[in-house]
């Protein structure tokens, strides 16, 4: 089996202890309980880690480096998928309180409890937005960029699909290596390898996915230079992508284009 997604490798995992199990999850597998440790997960289940709740303070960073003068910071999440949401909660504001920002998280379950917290955002008077890593969020992913750009609120993302309808930046793993290496990792099982042995794999790059201003459509994604080494999980190659897209033509976020370093055609 090949669950993606924390709750449905926990589900698969209560399901059998003898059907190799081959997951993609977004939270740390050994906190979620999926499996004893990284290195030697035991059992019948190993897979991949791709970490999109583990990356909250890098989101907060990039959002700090965008908009240098946002200080009070908003966070979706939702407390139904308590290990995301708990996990996203604790990176980020640990990450703010080194930064003298203030975060004010706001949980939402449906699509119209979306609309609620960002009617409290706005009511607030909130800088600017980070999303939580959690599948609702992905499922209602134009619902949020929409409401992200009617409201001109700058807004950070865990995965690339949302800038591919219009977000801002977004910051994650890349998801054809994740499903690439669940591919090999269930042909490596059905060749006679045990999961049990077979160490959880844990990205080295990251993307930077940011949507700069004009431009026709998202065909006109790119690969840019690569930047940094980071230091989580050994060397870390993190990409900026450039996402040409109309959100920034909005006066708030045009700007946002004149003043971020992450933003403009500086870097080619």
């Amino acid at each position: 089996m090949t669950p993606i997604g924390t709750a449905t490798a926990l589900a698969a995992k209560a399901a059998t202890t003898t059907i190799p199990i081959v997951f993609s999850a977004g939270t740390d597998p050994v906190q979620a309980g999926i499996v004893a440790s990284l290195s030697r997960p035991g059992s019948n289940v190993t897979g991949v880690n791709y970490m999109a709740a583990e990356l909250g303070a890098k989101r907060l960073g990039v959002l700090h480096e965008m908009v240098p003068g946002a200080t009070r910071i908003g966070l979706l999440v939702n407390r139904t998928n308590p290990i995301s949401a708990e996990s996203v909660i604790k990176d980020i504001e640990l990450a703010a309180s080194a930064t003298g920002q203030h975060i004010d998280i706001y949980n939402a379950r449906t699509s119209s409890e979306i609309e609620t917290a960002f009617t409290a955002l706005v009511e607030n008077r909130t800088d600017a937005l980070v999303v939580g890593a959690d599948p609702l969020f992905l499922e209602r992913r134009v619902q949020l960029v929409l409401l992200a750009t009617r409201h001109l609120l700058p807004t950070v993302y865990f995965q690339r699909a949302f800038v591919e309808v219009g977000g801002l930046v977004s910051y994650a793993a890349n998801d054809l290596i994740r499903y690439r290496e669940v591919g090999i990792y269930t042909g490596r099982i059905l060749k006679g390898e045990k999961p049990a042995d077979m160490p959880v794999v844990q990205p080295t790059k990251f993307e930077l996915v940011v949507c700069l201003s004009g431009g026709e459509s998202n065909r006109h994604c790119g690969p840019a230079k690569p930047t940094r080494p980071g230091r989580r999980g050994g060397r870390i190659e993190m990409e900026m992508l450039r996402c040409m897209c109309p959100l920034l033509a909005q006066s708030r976020h045009q700007q946002l284009h004149r003043t971020c370093p992450l933003s403009g055609v500086k870097r080619t």
